[in-house]
């Protein structure tokens, strides 16, 4: 179970980083969309260097366009999940995300013709309960739907395409082919995003301070090796069973989220009350039991 290793293991750090993602959103940065262009533009920088080590790949024109696509379908993705974090604490956000691996495993079918074992199967709707409990939010007697609903369902449609996409350009080269393409097509979307809202971008730019700026960077050279791990993983499994274990993930944040809130309440904005974090147990242990049944 490779891929579980190198998922978990880039969930891990992407759990980190989108910790840095909601405190950046929540105290510092107003535009979503500078947000956006900051991954894009240093992911590409930091996979620069890897091409004199591994050259530029040559690969046919469907891998090309379907790894770049990827690129520009994640920025798409990232501008909804930087919204839904807006709205939402960072820990449900990810919970939510969970309804995307349904879309991914149906036309992963169709189009990839990738199916799921019983035991992949069952771990994979494990996931899915364990995310819809973490993320369901209770208050005034009754349970409701999160504000963030609305821009992750966007948010997934995009996630799945461009899960699927990664997939089949892993599928049909190699992992830096895919990995390479990718980040240029999320350079490309993110320049893109940056000619057309050059003046806002800009602006924001120049209203952070020094070490915040510093802090955004780091973060996301951070969030750049949970890509690769990631990819790893996509690169070695079905793809709805890989974006499946973001449940996972929510699980993950969870517990770095509640750390930071005990120790600074008003960082993150993090609920600890008492039958939010009996939901929030419940819901890990879904997690729990799917990753356990996979890795068994």
């Amino acid at each position: 179970m490779t891929w579980l290793v190198y998922a978990i293991t880039g969930m891990t750090i992407w759990s980190l980083a989108s910790i840095g993602d909601k405190f950046f959103l929540l105290k510092h940065v107003k535009s979503k969309r500078f947000y956006v262009v900051v991954p894009a533009t240093v992911q590409f920088i930091v996979t620069l260097p890897f091409v004199a080590l591994f050259s530029v790949p040559h690969v046919t024109l469907s891998v090309f366009a379907s790894a770049f696509a990827s690129g520009v379908a994640e920025v798409v993705l990232l501008y909804y999940l930087y919204v839904a974090i807006s709205f939402e604490e960072v820990s449900r956000v990810f919970s939510l995300t969970s309804i995307g691996p349904i879309l991914t495993l149906v036309l992963g079918w169709f189009f990839l013709h990738e199916t799921l074992s019983n035991r992949e199967l069952l771990a994979f709707v494990l996931f899915l309960i364990g995310g819809l409990v973490l993320a369901a939010k209770s208050g005034s007697g009754r349970v409701r739907a999160s504000k963030a609903i609305k821009p992750l369902l966007i948010g997934s449609i995009f996630f799945s395409g461009f899960t699927l996409l990664l997939r089949y350009a892993f599928v049909s080269s190699d992992f830096w082919a895919g990995f390479f393409y990718s980040r240029l097509g999320f350079f490309v979307g993110g320049l893109v995003v940056f000619l057309f809202f050059r003046e806002e971008i800009v602006e924001e730019w120049h209203s952070l301070r020094s070490p915040v700026r510093l802090g955004i960077v780091g973060n996301q050279i951070m969030s750049t090796s949970g890509h690769a791990f990631y990819f790893l993983s996509i690169s070695l499994a079905n793809a709805a069973l890989v974006q499946s274990v973001l449940g996972a993930q929510s699980a993950i944040i969870l517990l770095f989220a509640l750390i930071v809130s005990i120790w600074k309440p008003d960082i993150l904005d993090e609920s600890l009350e008492p039958r939010d974090l009996v939901q929030k147990g419940i819901g890990v242990a879904f997690v729990v039991a799917a990753s356990y049944l996979l890795a068994s």
